[in-house]
């Protein structure tokens, strides 16, 4: 609703949300999680449209309203596009960019919304449980081993956007809102 700044402290002021997080989904099927993932890919969209990459995309910090409703929360390591970026950050969800501390661009966020699609497909994130920096930066992606029903083409998305480089990744949320509207469709 507002931005406020308190004791040197920017703070985000927003409505109440009880419904949870986004974590509440892993291993579930797609169609329970394909409405709040659209509107993290819409947050998203709108996070990057302003200029500023979030750097710490993962389930619990996307929370649910009663209404089901989806909000990016969590603005704590935001900053500007190809701004010099602070360390931090879930290493689960932290692009190799982003580990090597590379300026902080949008293909971040794509990275980490790859490793929460495949937490919410695997019901954990890639290279769980010993995620290393090492293993991010070298080793291929674990395989994505599906626990309930999730479309192939949402499996192949997460994958794509875990590449190791971003010029390997989808280069729009258009296109990755595109993939899963196309899923959500086929599985009607």
């Amino acid at each position: 609703h507002e931005l406020v700044e308190l004791d040197g402290r920017a703070l985000l002021v927003m409505d109440y949300l009880d419904g949870g997080d986004l974590g509440q989904f892993r291993g579930r099927p797609f169609e329970s999680w394909a409405g709040p993932i659209d509107d993290v890919v819409v947050a998203l969209a709108a996070v990057h449209a302003a200029g500023l990459v979030h750097r710490d995309l993962k389930c619990s910090n996307v929370l649910l309203g009663a209404d089901g409703r989806a909000r990016l929360a969590d603005f704590g390591l935001a900053t500007a596009a190809g701004a010099p970026a602070e360390a931090g950050g879930s290493p689960y969800n932290s692009s190799p960019q982003q580990l090597r501390g590379e300026p902080a661009q949008p293909a971040d966020d794509f990275y980490a919304l790859g490793a929460l699609l495949y937490e919410l497909i695997a019901g954990h994130p890639p290279y769980y449980p010993e995620v290393t920096r090492e293993r991010v930066l070298y080793e291929p992606v674990p395989p994505l081993l599906p626990l309930a029903h999730t479309p192939v083409r949402v499996r192949e998305l997460a994958l794509r956007l875990l590449a190791k480089s971003p010029a390997e990744r989808p280069r729009s949320l258009d296109q990755v809102r595109g993939v899963l509207t196309a899923a959500r469709a086929d599985d009607q």
